[in-house]
């Protein structure tokens, strides 16, 4: 889905609707390049990259990646932002699936 989406993105911005592609072009920058950037910063960090040779393929400096992405690479990397009709849908999912099934709950008395 999330591929989709990107391809769906990167599509309008190399289309001919000028509207669109701007439009297309600030989802881009502001909702998708930044978790895509963490991402493959968390993977290089988890493939034994060090500090250094991420700001080189960044185009940064050590320092500047380091302080940026630092503190949240102990974190898993992030998803896409999710907007609020995906969150309502995603719950009205999972609220079909546990109503579908509910003897799940009852088999994990803690909720995990």
């Amino acid at each position: 889905m999330v591929h989709k989406e990107l391809q769906r993105l990167v599509d309008a911005v190399m289309g001919d609707d000028p509207r669109a592609a701007l439009t297309a072009y600030r989802d881009l920058a502001d909702r998708q390049l930044p978790w895509l950037e963490q991402r493959v910063v968390a993977l290089a960090r988890r493939e034994g990259l060090n500090w250094t040779d991420i700001g080189r393929a960044l185009g940064r400096s050590r320092q500047a990646v380091r302080k940026r992405f630092g503190a949240v690479i102990a974190r898993p990397a992030p998803g896409p932002r999710e907007t609020a009709f995906e969150r309502a849908l995603r719950q009205q999912n999972e609220a079909y699936e546990r109503f579908k099934n509910p003897q799940a709950e009852e088999a994990d008395p803690i909720g995990w």
